[in-house]
């Protein structure tokens, strides 16, 4: 029980360092996806590629998936765009 006592501290410490840190990162990030839905799109990538790397999708399907999302959000934005045909999964 001691051992717990002791982590949990530090484990509230090391969280509200993160959150310190983060804070003072985003006085100099900036957006890399030059477009409005470039926050929007890097979080459709990076989930549908963490799905492929932990197994949940073949990569295949996580493209095709992720492309679908991302044309989707284009469209309901009022963007003119296309798709490829799709992968083998």
């Amino acid at each position: 029980m001691q051992q717990l006592r002791r982590v949990v501290p530090f484990v509230e410490r090391l969280a509200l360092l993160q959150s310190v840190v983060a804070l003072k990162a985003q006085k100099f990030a900036r957006q890399e996806l030059g477009y409005a839905e470039g926050a929007q799109v890097e979080q459709i990538l990076g989930l549908r590629l963490n799905q492929a790397v932990i197994g949940e999708m073949s990569s295949g399907k996580a493209l095709n998936t992720a492309a679908k999302e991302i044309q989707d959000l284009f469209v309901k934005n009022g963007r003119k765009t296309g798709a490829l045909p799709p992968l083998p999964e």
